[in-house]
């Protein structure tokens, strides 16, 4: 019996989604971008995108929710509301396995897109994503970060990471990273 040349469409189609995958690192990886609110084209504006981690596919509406309640918060504060005219702002969904963060002090370990944790460097509140001590590999978490901006808004200017996570924390650098508590935010 030989193999030959005729392969079902069915096969090719799952074959080509199985290259896809692999190519791209996840399958699921792929992300939603939403307007959250656009003054005016991105070359001349500051464009600020707030990116989903620690929310479930089914917690896209709380992702939603979290996204525009931050970017009114931000934009409210005195300090920016008079250059509100200036500001581009955006939110992209990677849905996570589970939600919220790892947190080694309780034991608590998350399946989550980016990889986020608290306790960082042995500092309880201090939340960041890869590389860090707990992972070093760039490519767990900044990395899908700024792979997931340059398909979607390579346009950027401001990122933050909004994690859905009640404990309060967070950290700057590269990739601006809040848990959703109140204080974070």
């Amino acid at each position: 019996m030989s193999f030959g040349t005729r392969v079902p469409a069915f096969c090719r189609v799952a074959i080509s989604l199985v290259v896809l995958a692999i190519l791209t690192g996840s399958a699921w990886a792929q992300g939603v971008l939403k307007i959250l609110r656009e003054t005016g084209a991105r070359d001349v504006r500051i464009n600020i995108v707030i990116l989903a981690e620690g929310y479930t596919a089914g917690q896209q509406g709380a992702f939603d929710f979290d996204a525009a309640n931050m970017i009114n918060t931000l934009l409210a504060d005195p300090f920016y509301s008079s250059y509100g005219q200036f500001f581009n702002a955006y939110s992209i969904f990677v849905a996570s396995n589970e939600s919220g963060a790892d947190n080694p002090s309780t034991n608590t370990n998350v399946d989550t897109y980016f990889n986020s944790t608290f306790g960082s460097f042995g500092i309880d509140r201090l939340l960041t994503i890869p590389p860090n001590d707990t992972d070093s590999n760039y490519n767990d978490g900044e990395g899908r970060v700024f792979n997931l901006l340059a398909n979607l808004l390579p346009e950027y200017d401001v990122v933050i990471l909004l994690v859905n996570d009640s404990k309060y924390g967070g950290s700057g650098g590269p990739v601006a990273i809040a848990s959703t508590n109140q204080l974070s935010t």
